[in-house]
């Protein structure tokens, strides 16, 4: 078959966006824009040559032999030449072998490849030169499939004949694919199979049985040879990958509050490209797998991905859909069923405060009594309920009580005796964040009648007297931690704590970080919290109790390591 390079093969190239590279004018592999195919390269820069086997029905006569890279130098008598080789199907050489004999017909001998289940292949781009000397009865070729796309015959008075060229390929800059290079043919060129679909490809070398049935060898070179020094592969995959079981937490309901980690898994019969997840239909987060674009199945099966996530803060606080998919080496994808979850970003905000002065009924009345009381504000919490207030009182001169918890629907009251008492309320929600304080000023009136405020509001008395608070005096709280179940990537802390039913919270970090946070309520004064998807590496483990108004606040740490 005649071998042309015309404007159909530049339209092609620019179908598929062909790009040079420094050098020799190489084609790009791996998937095809669309999906559904997958280019390959055998043998040239490439160097591989997986996917070929040999046959040879008469090896002391004919010959296979993968020389990838192509290189110089298979035939030194031939120094000034450029004798280049690659898949080489052909005739032995006397020059090998002083008892050499002439081929015999019906030997034969081919290198084939074969596509992998599944795919087939669509297009052939390649390199090559077949070449016969002296005698007719050879027969160098190739084929796809069945059908011969190349081969030559003798036509008298020549003496030989040939397509494409000794040595046509090069890894300077002569792997061009205009009408000055013969050598390069394109199965897509409208002359020669445009609609090639098969699933092998063979370079081969065959006495026939026509004249004398006997094949001449040669004695520095082969009479006969077929050789193909670098080949472009498209191979058709339409069919989709398999998903396989995806992270326990993918079906969890709870609010997202930090970067989740989910893992996929998934087969194909082309191997898994990729492992990606999607937030609202928009790609969020994709890994890569490690692909060879250079053999019949360029992937492997993904066993399982990395951590796929993203982070909250960059998402608006509300329901979201989310999906897991797996991409195959041509492309297409799967993804599984989608999911509805709360995302959360936002740490709560700063409470609610509502003081109310000592009321006039109450006897003995002081002035200088305020009573605080806080809440979450009207719509100012995401999907991750506030289930806790970190409560602080701050004293004149600017010295602070340690923080107790009391709850997010919890009050305080002081009967100030002297001006600059303040007060500090944080709400924690159900994935520990804490949100800013909210500061209130009590109010304080000396015994001449003057009232006095550092911030905040104040509140006018009507009888000017004076009381005084005397500080309780606070129980230590014993708080023990058991050293932690570790199970894979997940943690188990457990511990008491000398209050019967009170919140703790469980923190990891790492590097100064603060990365992980559970809150966990106590029953019976002990606790137990399961931490899942904890990433590898060493982390401190913190368990903290807040304290209330007649207990301490303690902590206990642990260094932990997740291998």
């Amino acid at each position: 078959m005649t071998c042309k390079a015309t404007a159909a093969v530049a339209a092609t190239a620019a179908a598929l966006a062909l790009a040079p590279s420094a050098g020799a004018t190489l084609l790009p592999t791996g998937p095809v824009q669309g999906g559904g195919a997958f280019v390959i390269q055998s043998c040239g820069e490439s160097a591989s040559t997986q996917g070929w086997t040999a046959t040879n029905n008469a090896t002391a006569r004919v010959e296979t032999f993968t020389d990838c890279p192509p290189s110089l130098g298979r035939y030194p008598e031939y120094a000034n030449g450029r004798y280049y080789t690659g898949l080489h199907a052909g005739g032995r050489r006397g020059r090998d072998s002083v008892t050499l004999d002439d081929a015999q017909a019906g030997d034969q001998a081919e290198l084939t490849f074969t596509a992998n289940a599944g795919t087939q292949i669509t297009r052939v781009r390649m390199w090559r030169h077949l070449l016969k000397a002296d005698d007719n009865d050879w027969l160098s070729y190739i084929k796809a499939g069945a059908t011969t796309i190349d081969s030559c015959e003798i036509v008298w008075p020549q003496t030989t004949c040939g397509r494409g060229a000794e040595g046509a390929w090069s890894p300077n800059a002569e792997n061009d694919m205009d009408s000055l290079h013969p050598e390069f043919y394109d199965s897509a060129d409208p002359s020669n199979l445009p609609s090639l679909s098969t699933n092998t490809f063979t370079v081969g070398i065959l006495c026939r049985a026509q004249g004398d049935s006997i094949c001449s060898n040669g004695y520095l070179a082969p009479n006969a040879h077929a050789e193909i020094y670098s080949a472009f592969l498209t191979l058709s995959d339409t069919s989709t990958p398999t998903l396989g079981p995806t992270s326990p937490d993918w079906t969890a309901t709870t609010p997202i509050t930090s970067s989740p980690a989910f893992l996929v898994s998934g087969t194909d019969n082309s191997g898994i490209r990729a492992a990606r997840l999607y937030l609202d239909n928009t790609l969020v987060a994709e890994q890569q797998a490690s692909c060879s674009y250079d053999r019949p199945r360029p992937c492997t099966d993904l066993l399982t991905s990395g951590p796929l996530g993203f982070d909250p803060a960059t998402i608006a606080d509300g329901a979201h859909q989310l999906q897991l998919a797996v991409v195959d080496a041509a492309g297409n994808e799967t993804r599984t069923a989608p999911i509805t979850r709360p995302v959360d970003g936002t740490p709560p905000p700063a409470p609610q405060l509502t003081a109310v002065n000592d009321p006039p009924t109450r006897i003995p009345r002081s002035i200088n009594a305020t009573a605080v009381t806080w809440a979450v504000p009207a719509g100012g919490i995401g999907p991750a309920a506030a289930t806790d207030a970190i409560v602080r009182l701050c004293r004149p001169g600017g010295s602070c009580d340690p923080p107790n918890n009391m709850g997010v629907g919890g009050g305080f009251t002081l009967t100030a005796n002297a001006a600059g008492y303040t007060l500090r309320v944080r709400l924690v929600d159900s994935a520990g964040r804490e949100g800013p304080d909210a500061v209130y000023a009590f109010p304080f009136t000396s015994p001449g009648g003057t009232t006095t405020t550092t911030t905040g509001s104040s509140t006018t008395p009507t009888t000017p007297t004076q009381t005084t608070t005397t500080p309780t005096v606070k129980t230590a709280t014993k708080l023990t931690i058991a050293k932690p179940a570790v199970a894979g990537r997940a943690i188990t802390v457990a511990g008491t704590v000398g209050v019967t039913r009170t919140s703790l919270t469980v923190t990891l970090t790492r590097k100064g970080k603060k990365s992980i946070t559970r809150r966990v309520t106590t029953t019976g004064g002990r606790y137990k919290v399961k931490i899942r998807n904890v990433p590898l590496g060493r982390w401190k483990l913190t368990v903290r109790y807040g304290g209330n108004s007649q207990r301490q606040p303690a902590a206990v740490t642990r260094a932990i390591t997740i291998r």
